[in-house]
């Protein structure tokens, strides 16, 4: 009797150990650009230039697991007199090149976006063991360090100065803060409140280097809505609220239960 509960015993170990075996994440062959938000990124430089598209996906080659390619980026273009404008093209497209815990991203063709860009060197983002981003430099080498600290990630310069402040609630990004400060008298206040979390995995986890995903690559689950405030002084003196933008998209779900950003393979 003994030698039968002790056989039971171990199938029932098995059994539970095939139940439990690791599902590796499903691959996202393309994405569409309303999922993806290119405001912000540190690859630009905030408010230079205005967004226009062209193309409505973004498409991913993948090599051993990994995109080695994405197709999909902006084309600087006039727009008026000595006026700019990056047009969102399929044309454009970024080459991935892994090396240990870093990855070098190369956009072709090249197109400097800032005056002091150089378009012909890669950004590069370091990662930590468990995949979190630890620092970005950027193409003309400007550096941006994360430092985690609790609920609280700080993006600082290398000078140790603070660009900005990402807080995380139930491993996921809610909110990113950045401050301007005069005399140490707060006189600008940006913050990008994310809403609307799902439970459902994310499958842009810890992909920073992807153009237009960094924000979703911090979180565990996946938002639905955004909204951007900007805080100034106001005409009667008092710091508040002049400009607000709030952007939603809704999420579908295939019967994995992840979400339909595009197609996966």
């Amino acid at each position: 009797m003994k030698k039968i509960v002790i056989f039971l015993f171990f199938l029932l170990i098995i059994f539970g150990c095939e139940e439990d075996e690791y599902i590796p994440t499903p691959k996202l062959l393309n994405c569409r650009v309303e999922y993806l938000n290119f405001n912000d990124d540190r690859r630009f430089i905030d408010n230079e230039y205005s967004f226009a598209f062209n193309s409505d996906t973004m498409s991913f080659k993948y090599s051993n697991g990994n995109i080695i390619k994405t197709f999909g980026g902006f084309q600087l273009v006039p727009n008026g007199t000595n006026m700019f404008a990056r047009i969102y093209i399929g044309d454009v497209y970024d080459s991935l090149i892994y090396y240990g815990n870093k990855i070098a991203v190369f956009t072709r063709p090249e197109n400097p976006y800032f005056l002091s860009d150089r378009s012909k060197y890669g950004y590069l983002y370091e990662l930590d063991e468990n995949g979190k981003l630890i620092k970005f430099t950027r193409r003309d080498g400007l550096e941006f360090n994360y430092i985690y600290q609790d609920s609280v990630i700080l993006e600082k310069k290398s000078n140790d100065v603070t660009f900005r402040k990402f807080y995380m609630e139930n491993d996921n990004l809610v909110k990113v803060v950045s401050e301007n400060y005069y005399n140490d008298e707060l006189i600008y206040r940006k913050e990008i409140l994310f809403q609307k979390f799902d439970k459902n995995p994310n499958p842009l986890k810890n992909k920073y280097y992807i153009l237009g995903v960094f924000f979703r690559a911090f979180s565990e689950n996946n938002y639905e809505e955004f909204t951007i405030n900007e805080y100034g002084k106001l005409n009667d003196g008092t710091f508040g609220i002049f400009n607000t933008f709030w952007f939603s998209m809704p999420i579908y779900y295939n019967d994995n239960n992840y979400p339909m950003f595009g197609d996966y393979e």
